[in-house]
């Protein structure tokens, strides 16, 4: 089911403000111990596995400047899967510093538990946007 929810309106508010480039709203949205999980390498060498709390997660978000010249996520389905899951499919487009680029989808399961993001787990392309990276 599309999802206008509560908790999809939380989430969508996140890409909105990611996109913006408004971290500080990003970062109000996100529970005190949020769990971020994504594959090694998706977004930042650095980043793979499971980062716990709102200070490591915005830690993590402010290195993608570091290696990102522009990268955008953009929801395209929104589903909501009850109980405050939230399921997105979307497109990113990505350009690395070294001149390598990515545009390819990705999955992203989100929960929502009294107005705040708890848990994001990412799924993509690691190794196009890994060389993308790299350039």
């Amino acid at each position: 089911m599309r999802a206008n929810s509560d908790a999809a309106v939380v989430v969508r508010g996140i890409y909105e403000a990611f996109n913006q480039g408004d971290f500080e709203r990003v970062e109000e949205c996100f529970d005190e111990q949020i769990v971020w999980i994504e594959p090694q390498r998706y977004f930042v060498p650095e980043g793979r596995g499971e980062t716990v709390g709102r200070a490591a997660v915005m830690a993590l978000l402010a290195r993608y400047p570091d290696y990102w010249q522009r990268f955008e996520v953009e929801p395209e389905e929104v589903f909501d899967a009850g109980g405050g899951n939230v399921f997105v499919l979307g497109r990113q487009v990505a350009h690395g510093h070294g001149g390598g680029s990515y545009e390819g989808t990705f999955a992203n399961l989100w929960r929502v538990r009294d107005g705040m993001a708890v848990e994001h787990r990412s799924f993509s392309d690691t190794k196009a946007l890994d060389e993308a990276i790299s350039g």
